[in-house]
């Protein structure tokens, strides 16, 4: 059902509009100006938060000037990217999937698949016996929009880089499933910058691009995939807890008898496992049947 709620709009796809605007004219420089962007946003937001932000962190507002900083590099990030789009590449904002219209139903309907991804993620490490949940002890209701704010920025400036702006771009040249996998081979790359991150955690964050590709290829709605990513990424740390981020309704923790090979290690909880993995490559074996049900349609 959700394969059709996409094919009655009444303007090009993303893609289509892309070509028109565009063509394939150097898409080989999609991910090494995404490289670049993100190397500036890097830098940049690294001085800017030692210059106007670590100066006035304390105890107190802690959280909420870190999440500043985290989405200054985001927002440096897209920003050349999208004036690239603009002005060179004579770009508009349809051609990364930014359409306005049903912009509310969109939201919701992105965050509401963003939330049961994760509650399938955990629901499934839970059922197998691995995990134990407590109430969360820092929740602090005035804290949440500012939270979802933040969370859906960042989650949107990442996907108008690695969706709308490299994705889309190699699909100009290239079929979608060696675009999804040439654009997330990039995206995990990307987070292995996270100070060593291990091999579980990065095949983690690929795994949730792929997915992420995928949604976009469903709906061609670059609005709907950020909800989804920032829901994901809210239900994991600050709905379940199970990363020290903030306020949390729940505490996850790993059970005492519980499986590393099954569920990961404390350091890296249930995305350090096999479980996690197995459930995030169905959720995405079961969109790909939607997008292929889609294009099916689309071909008679």
């Amino acid at each position: 059902h959700m394969a059709h709620i996409y094919q009655a709009t009444h303007h090009s796809s993303s893609l289509e509009t892309l070509q028109e605007e565009a063509g394939a004219k150097n898409w080989w420089l999609s991910m090494p100006l995404a490289f670049l962007a993100l190397g500036l946003g890097m830098l940049l937001s690294g001085l800017l938060s030692q210059w106007l932000i670590q100066p006035f962190i304390n105890v107190s507002n802690q959280l909420v000037l870190e999440e500043v900083s985290t989405l200054l590099f985001h927002g440096i990030s897209a920003l050349p990217l999208l004036l690239v789009a603009k002005f060179w590449e004579h770009r508009s904002l349809a051609s990364f999937g930014l359409w306005w219209e049903k912009l509310g139903k969109n939201l919701l309907f992105g965050a509401v698949i963003g939330f049961l991804t994760t509650t399938a993620i955990i629901g499934v490490n839970a059922l197998a016996g691995q995990l134990h949940f407590r109430l969360g002890n820092q929740f602090n209701l005035a804290l949440w929009p500012y939270l979802l704010l933040m969370i859906f920025l960042k989650a949107l400036a990442e996907e108008v880089i690695y969706r709308g702006f490299v994705l889309n771009k190699l699909r100009t040249k290239m079929g979608l499933v060696p675009a999804i996998a040439l654009g997330n081979l990039f995206f995990g790359l990307m987070h292995t910058f996270k100070g060593g991150a291990p091999f579980s955690y990065i095949l983690s964050v690929t795994l949730s691009g792929v997915l992420f590709s995928l949604l976009f290829a469903l709906t061609d709605n670059l609005w709907l995939v950020a909800a989804t990513h920032a829901l994901y990424n809210l239900t994991l740390t600050n709905i379940f807890g199970l990363v020290e981020s903030g306020p949390t309704f729940l505490r996850t923790t790993l059970s005492s008898d519980s499986n590393p090979l099954l569920v990961g290690t404390a350091a890296i909880p249930v995305v350090g496992g096999i479980l996690e993995p197995i459930t995030m490559t169905l959720i995405c074996l079961f969109i790909a049947y939607l997008v292929k049900k889609k294009a099916d349609a689309k071909a008679l």
